[in-house]
Protein backbone atom coordinates (compact mmCIF):
# COMPACT_ATOMS: atom_id res chain seq x y z
CA UNK A 1 0.00 0.00 0.00
CA UNK A 2 2.88 2.65 0.92
CA UNK A 3 4.93 1.58 -2.21
CA UNK A 4 1.25 2.09 -4.74
CA UNK A 5 0.86 5.31 -2.31
CA UNK A 6 4.35 6.44 -3.02
CA UNK A 7 4.31 5.67 -6.75
CA UNK A 8 1.02 7.94 -7.55
CA UNK A 9 2.70 10.81 -5.66
CA UNK A 10 5.99 10.33 -7.47
CA UNK A 11 4.02 10.18 -10.60
CA UNK A 12 1.80 13.34 -9.61
CA UNK A 13 4.91 14.94 -8.92
CA UNK A 14 5.97 14.36 -12.20
CA UNK A 15 3.01 15.64 -14.24
CA UNK A 16 3.33 18.87 -12.27
CA UNK A 17 7.13 19.23 -13.09
CA UNK A 18 5.92 18.75 -16.89
CA UNK A 19 3.20 21.32 -16.76
CA UNK A 20 5.47 24.07 -14.87
CA UNK A 21 7.85 23.06 -17.61
CA UNK A 22 5.74 23.47 -20.62
CA UNK A 23 4.32 26.33 -18.98
CA UNK A 24 7.42 28.40 -19.13
CA UNK A 25 8.56 27.22 -22.68
CA UNK A 26 4.94 28.74 -23.88
CA UNK A 27 5.64 31.96 -21.84
CA UNK A 28 8.80 32.74 -23.43
CA UNK A 29 6.80 32.12 -26.88
CA UNK A 30 4.55 34.23 -26.14
CA UNK A 31 6.85 37.55 -25.14
CA UNK A 32 9.08 36.35 -28.02
CA UNK A 33 6.24 36.59 -30.49
CA UNK A 34 4.80 39.40 -28.58
CA UNK A 35 8.46 41.06 -29.08
CA UNK A 36 7.99 40.10 -33.17
CA UNK A 37 4.29 42.12 -33.26
CA UNK A 38 5.70 44.95 -31.57
CA UNK A 39 8.81 45.33 -33.59
CA UNK A 40 7.00 44.80 -36.86
CA UNK A 41 4.71 47.61 -35.91
CA UNK A 42 7.77 49.78 -34.85
CA UNK A 43 9.57 49.10 -38.11
CA UNK A 44 6.68 49.69 -40.52
CA UNK A 45 5.90 53.26 -39.19
CA UNK A 46 7.79 55.48 -41.52
CA UNK A 47 8.07 58.17 -39.18
CA UNK A 48 10.87 56.55 -36.60
CA UNK A 49 13.84 56.69 -39.32
CA UNK A 50 16.87 55.05 -39.39
CA UNK A 51 18.33 55.77 -35.81
CA UNK A 52 15.57 53.77 -34.35
CA UNK A 53 15.64 50.48 -37.13
CA UNK A 54 19.10 50.49 -36.33
CA UNK A 55 18.40 50.31 -31.92
CA UNK A 56 16.02 47.79 -32.61
CA UNK A 57 18.74 45.70 -35.07
CA UNK A 58 21.13 46.02 -32.03
CA UNK A 59 19.68 44.20 -29.33
CA UNK A 60 20.70 40.85 -30.73
CA UNK A 61 24.37 42.12 -31.31
CA UNK A 62 26.80 40.63 -28.72
CA UNK A 63 29.83 40.42 -29.90
CA UNK A 64 33.17 42.12 -28.86
CA UNK A 65 36.06 42.47 -30.16
CA UNK A 66 38.84 40.43 -29.73
CA UNK A 67 42.38 41.16 -29.57
CA UNK A 68 43.73 38.08 -27.59
CA UNK A 69 44.73 34.68 -28.27
CA UNK A 70 42.12 31.71 -29.14
CA UNK A 71 42.60 28.11 -29.08
CA UNK A 72 40.28 28.38 -32.03
CA UNK A 73 37.35 29.71 -33.82
CA UNK A 74 34.04 28.53 -35.52
CA UNK A 75 32.88 30.55 -38.78
CA UNK A 76 29.47 29.70 -39.16
CA UNK A 77 27.47 28.78 -42.21
CA UNK A 78 24.79 30.48 -44.29
CA UNK A 79 23.08 30.25 -47.32
CA UNK A 80 24.72 29.19 -50.49
CA UNK A 81 23.59 30.84 -54.09
CA UNK A 82 22.99 28.02 -56.88
CA UNK A 83 25.90 28.17 -59.96
CA UNK A 84 26.47 26.16 -62.85
CA UNK A 85 29.28 23.34 -62.50
CA UNK A 86 31.71 22.29 -61.34
CA UNK A 87 31.10 24.57 -58.53
CA UNK A 88 27.20 24.13 -58.05
CA UNK A 89 26.49 26.46 -55.61
CA UNK A 90 28.57 29.71 -53.88
CA UNK A 91 28.66 31.89 -51.14
CA UNK A 92 26.62 34.66 -50.57
CA UNK A 93 27.48 38.48 -49.32
CA UNK A 94 26.08 37.57 -45.68
CA UNK A 95 28.55 34.47 -45.57
CA UNK A 96 31.29 36.33 -47.30
CA UNK A 97 31.36 39.26 -44.60
CA UNK A 98 31.35 36.02 -41.92
CA UNK A 99 34.41 34.71 -43.64
CA UNK A 100 36.15 38.35 -44.13
CA UNK A 101 35.87 38.56 -40.68
CA UNK A 102 37.29 34.90 -39.91
CA UNK A 103 40.38 36.09 -42.07
CA UNK A 104 40.62 39.53 -39.92
CA UNK A 105 41.22 37.62 -36.95
CA UNK A 106 43.23 35.33 -38.00
CA UNK A 107 45.55 38.11 -39.44
CA UNK A 108 45.45 39.24 -36.04
CA UNK A 109 47.14 36.28 -34.12
CA UNK A 110 43.20 35.72 -32.72
CA UNK A 111 43.87 32.33 -33.79
CA UNK A 112 45.05 29.70 -36.70
CA UNK A 113 42.24 26.85 -36.05
CA UNK A 114 39.67 27.54 -38.23
CA UNK A 115 36.12 25.15 -37.98
CA UNK A 116 33.90 25.61 -40.89
CA UNK A 117 30.49 24.98 -39.89
CA UNK A 118 27.77 24.29 -42.13
CA UNK A 119 26.16 21.04 -44.40
CA UNK A 120 23.32 20.69 -46.50
CA UNK A 121 24.20 17.64 -48.43
CA UNK A 122 27.61 17.33 -50.47
CA UNK A 123 26.88 19.10 -53.46
CA UNK A 124 25.81 21.97 -51.69
CA UNK A 125 27.84 21.84 -48.87
CA UNK A 126 28.21 25.19 -47.40
CA UNK A 127 31.71 24.41 -45.40
CA UNK A 128 33.23 23.66 -48.79
CA UNK A 129 32.49 26.46 -50.21
CA UNK A 130 33.62 28.48 -47.34
CA UNK A 131 36.99 26.38 -47.36
CA UNK A 132 37.07 27.04 -51.20
CA UNK A 133 36.25 31.20 -50.63
CA UNK A 134 38.50 31.11 -47.91
CA UNK A 135 41.78 29.77 -49.98
CA UNK A 136 41.04 31.73 -52.73
CA UNK A 137 40.78 35.27 -51.21
CA UNK A 138 42.90 34.26 -47.74
CA UNK A 139 46.02 36.16 -46.90
CA UNK A 140 49.52 34.95 -48.26
CA UNK A 141 51.36 31.85 -46.24
CA UNK A 142 52.47 33.32 -42.99
CA UNK A 143 54.97 32.58 -40.67
CA UNK A 144 52.00 30.10 -38.91
CA UNK A 145 49.53 29.25 -41.64
CA UNK A 146 45.69 27.96 -40.65
CA UNK A 147 44.51 25.14 -40.59
CA UNK A 148 40.99 24.96 -41.88
CA UNK A 149 38.81 22.42 -40.44
CA UNK A 150 35.74 21.64 -42.28
CA UNK A 151 32.42 20.46 -40.69
CA UNK A 152 29.80 19.69 -43.23
CA UNK A 153 27.23 17.57 -41.13
CA UNK A 154 25.34 20.91 -39.55
CA UNK A 155 22.20 21.74 -40.43
CA UNK A 156 20.90 24.01 -37.81
CA UNK A 157 22.94 26.73 -35.06
CA UNK A 158 22.39 23.62 -32.81
CA UNK A 159 24.36 21.32 -34.78
CA UNK A 160 26.91 24.04 -35.70
CA UNK A 161 27.71 23.89 -31.68
CA UNK A 162 27.04 20.12 -31.45
CA UNK A 163 29.59 18.66 -33.85
CA UNK A 164 32.04 21.74 -33.22
CA UNK A 165 31.93 20.61 -29.51
CA UNK A 166 32.99 17.61 -30.80
CA UNK A 167 35.86 18.69 -32.90
CA UNK A 168 37.17 20.93 -29.48
CA UNK A 169 36.50 17.84 -27.15
CA UNK A 170 38.74 15.91 -29.40
CA UNK A 171 41.72 18.44 -30.05
CA UNK A 172 41.46 19.39 -26.30
CA UNK A 173 40.33 23.30 -27.22
CA UNK A 174 40.21 25.43 -24.18
CA UNK A 175 38.67 28.81 -26.02
CA UNK A 176 36.40 29.38 -28.87
CA UNK A 177 35.40 32.67 -30.39
CA UNK A 178 31.91 32.11 -32.81
CA UNK A 179 32.56 34.22 -36.01
CA UNK A 180 29.10 34.95 -37.42
CA UNK A 181 26.83 38.13 -38.74
CA UNK A 182 25.53 40.90 -35.68
CA UNK A 183 21.62 39.52 -36.14
CA UNK A 184 22.60 35.92 -35.33
CA UNK A 185 25.51 36.54 -32.64
CA UNK A 186 22.93 36.16 -29.44
CA UNK A 187 21.04 32.57 -30.38
CA UNK A 188 24.41 31.43 -31.57
CA UNK A 189 26.37 31.93 -28.18
CA UNK A 190 23.46 31.14 -26.33
CA UNK A 191 23.34 28.22 -27.97
CA UNK A 192 27.04 27.10 -28.22
CA UNK A 193 26.92 27.48 -24.06
CA UNK A 194 24.42 24.78 -23.27
CA UNK A 195 25.42 22.53 -25.74
CA UNK A 196 28.71 22.84 -24.25
CA UNK A 197 27.89 22.41 -21.04
CA UNK A 198 25.63 19.59 -21.31
CA UNK A 199 28.45 17.79 -23.00
CA UNK A 200 30.81 19.12 -20.03
CA UNK A 201 32.84 21.36 -21.32
CA UNK A 202 32.12 23.96 -19.30
CA UNK A 203 35.53 24.82 -18.65
CA UNK A 204 35.99 25.87 -22.58
CA UNK A 205 35.78 30.03 -23.32
CA UNK A 206 33.08 30.75 -25.62
CA UNK A 207 32.72 34.15 -26.99
CA UNK A 208 31.11 35.84 -30.05
CA UNK A 209 33.47 38.05 -32.09
CA UNK A 210 32.19 41.86 -32.94
CA UNK A 211 31.73 41.87 -36.40
CA UNK A 212 33.66 45.28 -37.54
CA UNK A 213 31.84 45.35 -41.00
CA UNK A 214 28.84 47.81 -41.04
CA UNK A 215 25.91 45.30 -41.46
CA UNK A 216 23.45 47.96 -41.78
CA UNK A 217 24.00 47.75 -45.42
CA UNK A 218 21.65 45.55 -45.86
CA UNK A 219 18.35 46.44 -47.99
CA UNK A 220 15.94 47.48 -45.16
CA UNK A 221 13.12 44.62 -46.23
CA UNK A 222 15.94 41.93 -45.72
CA UNK A 223 17.17 44.08 -42.44
CA UNK A 224 13.72 43.43 -40.97
CA UNK A 225 13.69 39.96 -42.45
CA UNK A 226 16.43 38.58 -40.89
CA UNK A 227 15.78 40.28 -37.22
CA UNK A 228 11.81 38.91 -37.17
CA UNK A 229 13.16 35.45 -37.90
CA UNK A 230 15.72 35.91 -35.54
CA UNK A 231 13.17 36.53 -32.62
CA UNK A 232 11.11 33.55 -33.54
CA UNK A 233 14.52 31.33 -33.99
CA UNK A 234 15.15 32.15 -30.60
CA UNK A 235 11.70 31.70 -29.46
CA UNK A 236 11.81 28.26 -30.74
CA UNK A 237 14.71 27.42 -29.86
CA UNK A 238 13.40 28.35 -25.81
CA UNK A 239 10.71 26.60 -26.22
CA UNK A 240 12.59 23.07 -27.09
CA UNK A 241 15.20 23.28 -24.70
CA UNK A 242 18.07 23.57 -27.27
CA UNK A 243 19.32 27.11 -25.53
CA UNK A 244 18.81 28.25 -22.35
CA UNK A 245 19.40 31.81 -21.27
CA UNK A 246 21.44 31.47 -18.42
CA UNK A 247 24.24 28.85 -20.18
CA UNK A 248 26.95 31.45 -20.27
CA UNK A 249 27.00 32.89 -16.79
Amino acid sequence: MYLLLTMTVDRSQRKCDAKSDWRQRFRALFIFLSCCILCTILLLNSSLGPPSVRSLWNILHVGVPLHRSMDTMVILGFTLTPQPAPQNWTTTPILEDRLRLGIHLFERNVSSNIVLSGGWGTRKSQALAMERWMNNHGPPPLPTPWLLIPEGRSNTTYQNALFTAEIVQDRGYRSLAVVTSSFHQFRSRLTFCTVFKRMGLDHVKIVAAKMEIDEFGLEPVSGFYHFVRELGAIAMYLVTNQMSLSACR
